[in-house]
């Protein structure tokens, strides 16, 4: 019990001092997690695992998604700072037509980089799963 009180008292810290590096460390853990689950709803093969593509995950949460999300919401928040339904339905909405499509689109764009594809590879496989995903997520 101590440990773990230890812990979270540790965590808490960070987060109130250092905040990016708290969320690089979580998205370092919740990227390689997604990419965890989605091996086992696949596969259903519990034996193996890709864990160089949890890597990649880990390595793209940590250093591109945390920084662009500790950024964006810096920014929404100067530029909303009331913390009502009206405020929140704005950050939404710009949200859902600015970030959106870009962390889509970098996101295939990225994790295609660190699978070692070229640039034009990458950027190809970025526009041909970009369109799909962003219809998704705008119904969403």
């Amino acid at each position: 019990m101590c440990f773990a009180r230890s812990l979270l008292k540790t965590c808490r810290r960070i987060y109130l001092e250092r905040p990016l590096l708290g969320n690089c460390i979580t998205y370092a853990i919740l990227y390689p997690m997604g990419s965890f689950l989605h091996q086992n709803i696949d596969d259903k093969n519990y034996k193996h695992y890709d864990y160089v593509t949890m890597m990649r995950f880990s390595l793209f949460g940590a250093f591109y998604v945390a920084p662009l999300l500790h950024g964006w919401i810096k920014l929404t928040s100067a530029m909303w700072p009331n913390t009502n339904f009206k405020s929140g339905l704005a950050k939404t909405l710009v949200e859902q037509v600015s970030l959106s499509p870009l962390s889509s689109y970098t996101f295939f764009l990225g994790m295609a980089l660190l699978e070692g594809k070229t640039f034009q590879n990458a950027r190809k496989e970025a526009n041909e799963k970009f369109l799909p995903t962003f219809k998704v997520s705008s119904n969403v």
